[in-house]
């Protein structure tokens, strides 16, 4: 369940997390933040779905181990425990259902790719079970491999996990119950504080952010915890971060996705006041014009616009993804559109998302 890394003096860590399918993003960042072989390098787990590229994200980051096992470290995340074994146990209606609810985003699921890379029919739940033998045949060492992967990594100076720890004591940890560890959905929001750092994913950096919504790493002093997911596969305008270590001092980078890019043509200033507002958070619709919905957000009573297509419902209740924060924006700063509307740019600058309303070129 807790593997161990011991950091040589001057060695640079590099820690990622929630690839989610996207192998470009992946290659992209290794290079950019010029990865090496003497680099400690550490996947905080969920590798898979959510992407059109599950499978060779696998293969690539078990060949970085299978090169390097002294410096490359894998955890594993609740996507690889949930997916993996469903596909060990053959559990085909699990697999099917999966498939079902991510095909139209993602474009595959890791079970669809194993299946067209032997040439086998994924398109329903009876193809699914007559290719299972022969991807078990093909994939089993790797489905194994993944899933043999530990819960949590003590790397001496800080502690990684993916979805996050009930408390510091890792010799307390309960073995028979990782899930937990994997799966920490409100870790983010927890009181709990730490010793030592736990960097940790799984829940996009952008949620526990109140006022400005930013997807790069998450550092919170006071409990001493640092999440690295930055949305990516997850949210519209997600990023893979990578959070970098060494001698103490920490830094990071990040590849973004496809979004467009403009240049602004005029300066904005900063809105003063903002309010973030995440998926899980309950609102009223006002009024809805063209693309665009005015929303109230219940917990505050602030009034927001939102783009109509982040609206959805949940046992008869209405959520939203927006912000009425407004970019810092000079003139000549190149932009990444999230959305156009009527009402301005929805737009991303290094990894915050906010409104520019000022003139812009392509």
């Amino acid at each position: 369940m807790i593997d161990t890394l011991r950091l040589a003096q001057g060695q640079r860590l590099i820690a990622i997390s929630d690839v989610h399918g996207h192998i470009r993003q992946l290659h992209a960042l290794l290079d950019k933040v010029r990865y090496c072989d003497a680099d400690a390098l550490v996947f905080v787990g969920d590798y898979i779905e959510r992407g059109a590229q599950s499978l060779p994200v696998l293969e690539f980051v078990a060949q970085l181990y299978a090169r390097n096992p002294q410096n490359v470290r894998l955890l594993l995340g609740n996507w690889e425990l949930y997916i993996l074994s469903a596909i060990e146990k053959g559990d085909c209606a699990l697999l099917y259902k999966n498939r079902q609810r991510l095909l139209a985003r993602a474009g595959n699921t890791l079970y669809g790719e194993m299946c067209a890379r032997l040439g086998l029919d994924a398109d329903s739940e009876a193809a699914m079970r007559a290719a299972h033998p022969k991807v078990l045949e093909k994939f089993g060492a790797l489905i194994r491999f993944f899933l043999e992967r530990p819960i949590v990594l003590d790397a001496g100076e800080m502690v990684f996990v993916h979805g996050g720890l009930p408390h510091g004591d890792l010799a307390a940890l309960d073995p028979d119950h990782p899930y937990r560890c994997m799966k920490f959905d409100d870790f983010l929001w927890q009181d709990s504080v730490f010793a030592r750092p736990v960097v940790f994913g799984h829940m996009p950096v952008v949620n526990g952010r109140r006022h400005v919504p930013c997807a790069l790493p998450y550092f919170d002093a006071r409990r001493n915890v640092i999440g690295i997911d930055g949305g990516c596969g997850v949210k519209h305008e997600g990023q893979l971060n990578a959070l970098l270590w060494r001698d103490g001092v920490f830094s990071c980078d990040c590849v973004s996705g496809d979004l467009p890019v403009v240049r602004a043509k005029s300066a904005q200033v900063e809105s003063a006041d903002s309010l973030s507002e995440h998926y899980f958070e309950t609102v009223s619709v006002l009024s809805q014009e063209g693309p665009l919905a005015r929303v109230r957000h219940e917990d505050t009573g602030r009034v927001l616009w939102t783009v109509a297509s982040r609206l959805w419902q949940k046992d008869g209740k209405s959520h939203a993804e927006t912000t009425d924060y407004a970019l810092s924006v000079e003139e000549g700063d190149l932009l990444r559109v999230v959305y156009q509307t009527p009402r301005g740019l929805l737009a991303q600058k290094n990894g915050v998302t906010g409104w520019y309303y000022g003139a812009w070129e392509a």
